[in-house]
């Protein structure tokens, strides 16, 4: 579908701006995918990319330093989150508890913050999603260190090295090895 393909394109298009930590273009361009996204036909896929790009949205307040924005965003990804089921509503789920970290760590919530890192270790650990979320952990990973949280992030580590990485690409060894690097760097 054309209109889903532009979205994906937009979305990638504001996730490369946040890299380059333009994060006032990138949500604009994330605004604009989930726009495009309202023309596309209800399906599974397309609840993923709307959550990806309302996941966005809150990750690039955060990294702006908006906090209360984020937060009102995450009460809209939750309505949206409910409503999936299945293997959709694994991959909704598991980028909600990035989410919630992200905002706790915001906000200096160390304990909540271990909790749900161990919850999302445990996923990790049970279903094969190192390889399909790489750059997501990596980055949920990296924030983790960043925010010493060196704990929590050695839970994630540990749960990255305890998966099957017998499946995933070299992309995400080498991610891993990033995020070690980092840990050991910061510890």
């Amino acid at each position: 579908e054309k209109s889903l393909s532009r979205s994906i394109i937009e979305i990638n298009i504001g996730d490369v701006l946040a890299d380059k930590g333009d994060y006032r273009k990138a949500c604009a361009y994330v605004r604009k995918s989930l726009r495009t996204l309202k023309k596309c036909e209800k399906s599974d896929i397309r609840s993923i990319y709307e959550a990806l790009g309302m996941t966005n949205l809150v990750l690039f307040s955060l990294y702006a330093g908006d906090t209360e924005k984020a937060k009102n965003m995450q009460v809209k990804i939750e309505n949206l989150l409910g409503d999936m089921e299945g293997d959709t509503g694994f991959v909704a789920a598991l980028w909600h508890l990035f989410l919630e970290v992200r905002i706790d760590l915001a906000e200096g919530k160390r304990k909540r913050i271990y909790d749900l890192t161990n919850e999302i270790a445990r996923q990790i650990r049970t279903k094969p999603v190192f390889a399909l979320f790489t750059r997501e952990i990596h980055r949920f990973g990296t924030a983790l260190i960043s925010g010493g949280e060196l704990a929590s992030a050695l839970v994630l580590i540990d749960a990255i090295e305890s998966s099957d990485l017998g499946a995933s690409p070299v992309y995400s060894r080498l991610m891993l090895a990033n995020l070690k690097a980092d840990y050991y760097r910061k510890k």
